[in-house]
């Protein structure tokens, strides 16, 4: 009988240690993987939030950045870009739009300029300003110190000034002063310098020259004239950090005096262009301080484009059917506020580029206003005539701008136009008569102008008079001042001490030191004679009243573009009636060179752009 016996494997009996460890494991694994899924989950959601919160501080920064710019493209000219302001309202509006947890840790702009010389084109040879400007913007977390986002814009501009020079002359410059004067800024003339001047005479910059550098006079009087003596003419070399002056010579009582260092001692090694010595010497001992047609040195044009050719364009009133790039050029167009020939007073919007796109809403009356009056006579012994000038008050001007009597529209364009015009008034009233021996004529008289409303420019196409300081504070807080410029046929400044009624007869009444702190471009008249000029830089400011032992002081740049129409006599160098030489201390303020600080309206080359943009941390 067959019997069977069963035999079970040994795979398939059941251990229970092993199914037990099994469950560890898989669940172990399983929290282990929960564990490791909910780290990376809360590590995402951390790195997530960062990401969130690092993108919210960047276009925090970046807003700085934007603000920044936006200011910077919107600035007119003879704006003043006052980097302490412009932090001030971002931080205003920081504390008012970004949200708590978010912290402004700081905003900055600094800038740095260079000069670069034109090299090419019809501003050849001129100076363009190549301003760089740094703006910097730094935000973090406010839970997180340690999380910060910092970027930075570099925004560029060039500018091309009229006002790069302390003296610009178009044609002969004279300098024959009767009194010490010292001239601060580079001097170019596109013609011949002439100088002979009674005391000293001072050169604290370069100078160029397309004709001739000479001792003499435009007229053709002998330099060696012994009956008037010379004084001495310094130009200032920098040695080793230092300013040290050369002598160029002078005549005294026939007998020479000259410096040595650059000169023989005979007459005929005055050291000028005429020397013997100059072609060979004069660029190692002025240390090339003086450049003139020996050199090469060219004619420059000045940035008022489409009017390089006719300059009194800037000064006359429009005509009729001229071309756009003339008619805006003019000052006349430019303008937010015009008084016309009718004695109306308007105000002007639109587009600067003639009548035919410009508004012009009358106001009223120009005398019916505090700041106009045209009842004031005085005498002026170089014009042998009385003036009857339009009174223009600038402080009380400024007190009927601000007010209620001045249409709002007509204010908005004088500080704020959106077509340039703020800042720039024009006059043009009309002639009384014929200019000649003893007549009554007109002229435009600033008064009462210590203090400018705001960057300004006065523009006519008659004899600008200024009496008393100008522009020699903003506000009560002294020795600041506004961009400015003045631009007429013309110009007379009058001392602190002017007073109308002691200036029937004559002139030579007492001056006192006054200051005026502004560019100008005037005309002045041509030589002709020995002894009478047209009266040279040192009379390109027609001084009445007796100055002598007074300063005068210009702090700007003097610009003579074209003769002068309306006030032509000549100045008598000896013997005058009417005025007494004061000391000229002629300066250049550098802040002209630079768009932001450049006076308003008056013509000149600007562009801007982006130059680099970068986060640093």
């Amino acid at each position: 009988m067959w019997r069977i016996t069963y035999h079970p494997r040994v795979g398939n009996r059941p251990r229970g240690a092993a199914a037990i460890a099994a469950v560890v494991v898989l669940t172990t694994a399983l929290f282990i993987g929960l564990a490791g899924l909910l780290n990376w989950s809360t590590n995402g959601y951390r790195h997530a939030t960062r990401a969130t919160t690092h993108a919210r501080l960047f276009y925090a920064a970046e807003s700085g950045l934007q603000y920044a710019a936006g200011k910077f493209k919107l600035l007119p000219r003879g704006g003043n870009f006052d980097r302490n302001l412009l932090s001030n309202e971002f931080v205003a509006i920081v504390r008012s739009n970004f949200p708590p947890d978010i912290r402004l840790v700081k905003f900055t702009m600094s800038d740095s300029s260079t000069n670069a010389t034109v090299m090419l084109g019809k501003y050849k040879g001129l100076y363009q300003i190549e301003a760089v400007y740094d703006i910097r913007c730094r935000v973090s977390d406010a839970n997180d110190a340690t999380h910060v986002v910092e970027l930075q814009l570099k925004m560029g501009s060039l500018f091309l000034s009229p006002f790069q020079f302390g003296v610009f002359y178009n044609e002969n410059l004279e300098i024959h002063p009767g009194a010490d004067m010292i001239i601060s800024g580079r001097v170019h003339c596109n013609a011949n310098i002439y100088m002979w001047p009674t005391k000293t005479l001072k050169f604290n910059d370069p100078i160029t020259c397309v004709g001739s550098f000479r001792q003499g006079y435009d007229a053709g009087w002998s330099i060696f004239n012994s009956s008037r003596d010379q004084g001495q003419i310094y130009v200032a070399t920098n040695v080793a950090g230092t300013t040290r002056y050369v002598k160029l010579g002078k005549q005294l009582s026939n007998n020479l005096e000259f410096d040595t260092s650059v000169s023989g001692a005979t007459a005929t090694e005055y050291f000028d262009t005429y020397s013997p010595l100059w072609a060979d010497t004069s660029l190692t001992r002025l240390r090339s301080r003086v450049l003139d047609s020996t050199f090469g040195t060219e004619a420059l044009t000045l940035p008022f484009e489409g009017a390089e050719d006719y300059s009194r364009v800037l000064v006359d009133p429009p005509v009729d059917g001229e071309t756009t790039d003339i008619a805006r050029v003019r000052m006349a167009n430019r303008a937010a506020f015009l008084i016309e020939t009718n004695d109306i007073i308007y105000y002007q919007t639109g587009p600067v580029t003639n009548s035919e796109y410009t508004t012009r809403t009358a106001i009223n009356n120009v005398y019916s206003n505090s700041f106009a009056t045209r009842t004031n006579y005085f005498w002026n012994g170089r014009q042998d005539y009385t003036i009857n000038p339009l009174d223009f008050n600038m402080g009380a001007f400024k007190t009927w701008v601000d007010s209620g009597s001045c249409p709002l529209a007509a204010r908005d364009e004088f500080n704020s136009s959106a077509n340039s015009r703020s800042g720039i008034i024009y006059v043009n009233q009309p002639e009384i008569g014929t200019r000649t021996y003893k007549s009554t004529n007109m002229a435009v008289r600033i008064t009462n102008a210590e203090a400018l409303p705001r960057p300004l420019t006065i523009a006519t196409p008659h004899a600008l008079y200024i009496q008393g300081n100008y522009n020699i504070k903003i506000g009560t807080t002294a020795n600041t001042n506004y961009p400015s410029a003045i631009l007429s046929d013309c110009f007379t400044p009058l001392s602190t001490a002017w007073n109308d009624r002691k200036n029937i007869s004559n002139n030579l009444v007492g001056a006192s030191s006054t200051t005026y702190n502004t560019a100008m471009i005037v005309g002045n008249s041509t030589s002709t004679y020995q002894n009478t000029t047209g009266g040279g830089l040192h009379n390109l400011p027609r001084f009445l009243e007796n100055w002598s032992g007074d300063t005068i002081t210009i702090n700007g740049s003097m610009v003579c573009l074209f003769a002068a129409v309306k006030e032509l006599a000549q100045h008598v160098d000896s013997g005058s009636d009417y005025y007494g030489a004061p000391t000229r201390n002629y300066l250049y303020d550098t802040r002209l060179g630079r768009y932001e600080t450049s006076p308003p309206g008056v013509p000149n080359i600007y562009k801007y752009g982006l130059l680099e943009w970068a986060q640093v941390e």
